[in-house]
């Protein structure tokens, strides 16, 4: 472990918080290809929280760390991620209460250890200042994951549920046209309890691209599963959405084929309505049609899904 000398950790007028998510899209590990070959060349960006605490925002450093040595280059990004952000009232990604007490580089993956006062942070902005860390930590060639910890103990969400290591793509929902903005929320999804059946709401915080359709990453969020053992998941890991739009108060939702396979034998209502629940958590969206493919009608393990479905409280435990 290599120990940080403590004047880099001073109080610095800085505050606030982080906590984590997840959903990996393919599309996300070609942009994280393509962000580490232009920080080879290009110099290294930094991440910190905007004055307002809502999302995360970054500035180019003078820092070529591909060209040094990765537990020298990891030191010296950590130390651009300690200083003061000259933005009035922007925090930087490590600053009080996040005080880091050490860290180290075993192969791919970045280990940082705070100190207990880490544990002062509210579980949404939390997510806010990890992201910071793990997005400019894994700008490097070398380091693909970066875990925390808090006095050697490892960080949990708020089920208890070790979070494990984190690698950047777990902080990006919309690819396609990305941003150096993210924004922090908590989104509510519904999966199946261990009896199979009611549904059971999880909260999850995540840090999303200010540009990604909210409803899309709840739903991506469902097919990604839950993090824990107490509920088990719906759709089957290999589904894609093809399409999601809202019109009139619908949201229409086409899967891929991966949708009518079913590895979790569960109940098929429960199915539909983890995300007609989800889904409709957001106000804007009152009813639901699910596609696969883009067919409006068709059978999903004896069930027939057809027309649009409302938000069904009943089934919720």
């Amino acid at each position: 472990m290599i120990g940080l000398p403590d004047m880099i950790f001073k109080k610095r007028g800085l505050s606030n918080k982080i906590a984590v998510i997840c959903g990996v899209l393919f599309a996300a590990l070609f942009a994280v290809s393509c962000s580490k070959q232009s920080a080879t060349a290009n110099n290294v960006k930094i991440y910190y929280v905007d004055a307002k605490g809502n999302q995360i925002e970054s500035w180019n450093s003078e820092i070529k760390a591909n060209t040094m040595d990765t537990d020298e280059a990891v030191g010296v990004l950590i130390e651009e991620l300690s200083k003061k952000i000259v933005t009035s009232k922007a925090q930087a990604a490590i600053s009080e209460p996040v005080k880091l007490k050490k860290f180290s580089v075993e192969e791919d993956e970045v280990k940082l250890d705070f100190f207990a006062e880490y544990d002062q942070l509210g579980r949404i902005d939390e997510v806010l200042h990890r992201a910071a860390i793990v997005r400019t930590l894994t700008q490097l060639k070398k380091i693909n994951y970066v875990s925390f910890s808090v006095e050697g103990q490892p960080i949990t969400d708020h089920l208890g549920n070790k979070i494990g290591k984190m690698k950047s793509e777990d902080f990006i929902y919309d690819i396609g046209n990305e941003m150096n903005t993210y924004k922090q929320y908590e989104i509510k999804l519904y999966f199946a309890n261990e009896a199979n059946d009611k549904l059971v709401p999880v909260y999850r915080a995540v840090a999303y691209n200010s540009s990604a359709s909210l409803e899309k990453m709840a739903v991506e969020q469902i097919i990604a599963g839950p993090n824990n053992n107490q509920v088990r998941p719906t759709i089957a890991p290999g589904t894609k959405v093809n399409n999601l739009s809202i019109k009139d108060g619908v949201c229409h939702i086409d899967f891929s084929e991966e949708f009518l396979s079913e590895p979790f034998e569960v109940d098929p209502e429960l199915v539909i309505y983890s995300i007609v629940d989800t889904v409709t958590e957001f106000p804007e969206v009152k009813s639901v049609q699910i596609k696969v493919d883009g067919q409006t009608d068709f059978i999903f393990r004896d069930f027939q899904i057809t027309g649009l479905y409302e938000r069904n409280t009943d089934l919720i435990y």
